[in-house]
Order: C-alpha cells, then sequence, then structure tokens
C-alpha cells in the first residue's frame, strides 16, 4: 500500500531541497489543486513568489483565494507558433484542455486491438499486471506515425498470445516502409523478426548477418565472444 508524506513532511523535503533559501521564483502550469500535491505551495511557505497557469475557472479562482504569494492566470498554454491565436478549450472535470471523447474512444480501440485485461479503459495503468502494462505502452508507441522505432524487449513478460500478437504489429509496421531496430534477449524473437542481424559481446559487434545466414548455431559463439568477424 502507498504511504504519502503529509504537508510538513513533503515541505521539509523542498526546504531541505533547496538548502532553505527563501527567495526565488516559481512557474506552474496546470496548478490545479492550490495546496494537494503542489511542490510550489511549500516553495510559497518559504517565502518564493511565482505564476500559477490554470486554465479551469473554477480551479483558477480556488487558487486565487489561497495562493496569495503567486499571480494566477485563467488560461491555457499553447505552442509558440500559436501564439495570438484563438484555442478552443474543452473542459470536463478536473481534466480541462482534454477531449474526453476522442481519448475514450482511443482507449477502447487499444484495449480491444491489444487484449489488454481487464477491458476498464478507465483504469490507470499502474492497476494492470506487468504484462498488460508492456502491452499498453507497445499500444501507445506504435499508435503514431513515427518512421523510426527502437522497440527494447518488447514482449517481455507478456503472455504467448501477446507475443504474437506484439509481433504481428511489428511486422506490419516493417512492411509498411517504417524502420525497427529490434533489442531482445531472446533470440527466437530475433530469428523470428530481424531482417539483419547484429550481435554485440563486449559492447562491441562482434558480426551482423542477414536473416538468411543467421541461425541458433551460426550466431551462438558470437553470443559468447568464442568468434568474432574478421576486421
Amino acid at each position: 500500500m502507498a504511504v504519502h508524506p503529509s504537508h510538513e513532511e513533503e515541505q521539509a523535503r523542498v526546504r531541505e531541497f533547496f538548502g532553505g533559501d527563501s527567495s526565488g521564483y516559481f512557474v506552474e502550469v496546470g496548478a490545479n489543486h492550490p495546496t494537494h500535491g503542489s511542490q510550489t505551495w511549500h516553495l510559497e511557505q518559504l517565502g518564493w513568489t511565482g505564476v500559477l497557469v490554470e486554465p479551469q475557472p473554477d480551479l483558477a479562482a480556488s487558487l486565487v483565494a489561497l495562493r496569495k504569494a503567486a499571480k494566477v492566470f485563467a488560461a491555457a498554454c499553447t505552442s509558440p507558433e500559436n501564439a495570438g491565436q484563438p484555442m478552443p478549450l474543452h473542459v470536463d472535470g478536473a481534466r480541462s484542455g482534454l477531449d474526453r471523447d476522442r481519448i475514450s474512444r482511443n482507449a477502447g480501440e487499444q484495449v480491444s486491438g491489444y487484449d489488454i485485461r481487464p477491458t476498464d479503459s478507465e483504469l490507470p495503468a499502474r492497476a494492470l499486471s506487468g504484462g498488460n502494462q508492456q502491452k499498453v505502452v507497445v499500444a501507445r508507441e506504435m499508435m503514431r506515425d513515427f518512421k523510426v522505432l527502437l522497440a527494447a524487449q518488447p514482449t517481455r513478460g507478456v503472455d504467448v498470445g501477446a507475443v504474437e500478437l506484439i509481433h504481428d504489429r511489428l511486422r506490419q509496421a516493417r512492411d509498411e516502409g517504417k524502420a525497427i531496430l529490434l533489442v531482445s534477449a531472446e533470440l527466437n524473437e530475433v530469428l523470428a523478426l530481424a531482417d539483419r542481424i547484429a550481435v554485440m559481446y563486449a559492447g562491441r559487434f562482434a558480426v551482423v548477418l542477414p536473416r538468411a545466414e543467421a541461425s541458433e548455431e551460426v550466431l551462438g559463439p558470437y553470443m559468447t565472444g568464442a568468434q568474432r568477424e574478421a576486421a
């Protein structure tokens, strides 16, 4: 069970981190609650001043009422290239600026597509098993419009069915012309997915082979350092 420090303990930690410095300036974007979980609140108690940015009106009003040493801006931030341009703001409870319908639809699609269990897309990732957390990470990365993907141990901890599903997604991305650098301690996985295989030993490439020339028997000596490719 997680044990959260008290406000007094948090303030002591912040004071210790900043060496008790009683002067400084902070900026907090998405300030949300005036005091709960806010490190800038503790800085304010030390004598700091700063700026709080919170787009949701009721939360901004709470900040104005309780954070007397800070300047509160009830606004949403955007990228520099959009400065001065109107920006629509979707407000839904404590999650201002988020399109909840779109998020929910996408989460449901990924949960279904990657067989993430339980199927409740509202559950935080930390509530899932290790294997299902791994599937969440794979789903998140594969849905991006990437050109190069570094896949390090992509199937570690997942069940056999999910291994094949993730392998299929990686093959599909490869077939779409995307470059994938697979790093895996599972030789069977490397042989099943790679078009070209590089073996590293003692921090250096021992050999680089096309898949057609690679097998467990060929790669084994390079993996153990018993054999090195001729310079």
